[in-house]
């Protein structure tokens, strides 16, 4: 009798370590079904030449680049991004000419929790710099960048900046952190985003998608390119990844932009990666199927216990 008290007792433990186990799983955040989109497109133009890719798209990176040349003119743009996070866009012009860069992510997600849960999204952008010169009379040249996240359709962050080589700023949406205008100059620092993206229903679906393009521009106006144009000298302006973020600095026929932005070196603090989910449960209190599923548990055990006894 004794043996097999202590036999029923070791199955009872087994059955309540099951049930714990149970509870435990129900109470866990479960990892979300993600269907994971990546684009990037070129353009550039010189003259009477143009140059465009894409839109590229696939997994786990896509690129595209393209650049055109006509004499001493030059444009290009150029596009990355990854499933890990890193991306960014470039575009510059010297002389008659543009260049831009796009890349878009987009997210499909779906929760499939047996529990509602909190979702948020953070985003990364480095720091940086665009600008716009000229020395031509009657030339004009600019560079800007447009951001835009996008939730379920709704406009969820904008920020958008271009200046011209007349040193005119022009801006709409959030600035980026620490952003600073200086005569035809403009720059930003590292900018951290994080959004709550509020509570998603076991399984129902959202989307997110963010937008960046890079562009920039040059003409040298009615009277086109002086004949004794020298064009020994040329900058990036706003190549602030690619190029260190140098000053604007031509010839005396400049006419250039440069932008580029992005975080290109997959940069995080303290965790915070350029753009990732975050999920917690909704509430403590489990769902009807999980409370099922604790019932059939309970019900096992009351039953096993009987038996115990008519034994």
């Amino acid at each position: 009798m004794k043996d097999q008290c202590w036999k029923h007792g070791k199955k009872l433990r087994r059955l309540s370590v099951c049930i714990a186990a149970v509870g435990v799983f129900g109470a866990l955040p479960a990892a979300a079904n993600i269907i994971d989109s990546l684009s990037a497109e070129a353009f550039a133009a010189a003259g009477s030449t143009q140059d465009s890719v894409g839109p590229v798209t696939g997994s786990p990176s896509v690129t595209a680049s393209a650049s055109a040349f006509d004499g001493g003119d030059s444009g290009s743009g150029f596009a990355f991004g990854n499933n890990s996070g890193v991306f960014g866009v470039f575009a510059n012009a010297f002389g008659s000419a543009e260049g831009e860069g796009r890349f878009s992510r987009s997210w499909e997600i779906t929760n499939d929790a047996a529990f509602a849960q909190n979702y948020t999204f953070d985003f990364f952008i480095y720091g940086g710099s665009m600008g716009a010169d000229t020395d031509v009379v009657g030339a004009s040249s600019l560079a800007r960048y447009l951001l835009d996240i996008v939730f379920n359709g709704v406009e969820l962050f904008t920020s958008h900046a271009q200046i011209n080589s007349a040193g005119e700023l022009t801006t709409s949406g959030t600035a980026l952190d620490g952003a600073f205008h200086s005569g035809n100059f403009y720059s930003w620092q590292n900018t951290y985003l994080s959004f709550d993206l509020g509570t998603l229903a076991a399984g129902d679906s959202w989307t997110l998608q963010y937008d960046l393009v890079g562009y920039a521009f040059g003409d040298y106006g009615p009277g086109g390119r002086p004949a004794d144009c020298d064009f020994d000298g040329y900058g990036y302006g706003g190549g602030i990844i690619a190029f260190g973020g140098g000053g604007l600095e031509g010839s005396a026929c400049n006419v250039q932009a440069s932008v580029g932005i992005g975080d290109p070196f997959n940069i995080g603090v303290d965790g915070f990666e350029p753009a990732t989910f975050r999920a917690t449960p909704a509430s403590a209190v489990p769902e009807p199927g999980a409370l099922g599923l604790l019932g059939l548990s309970l019900a096992a055990m009351f039953g096993f216990r009987r038996r115990l006894r008519r034994t």
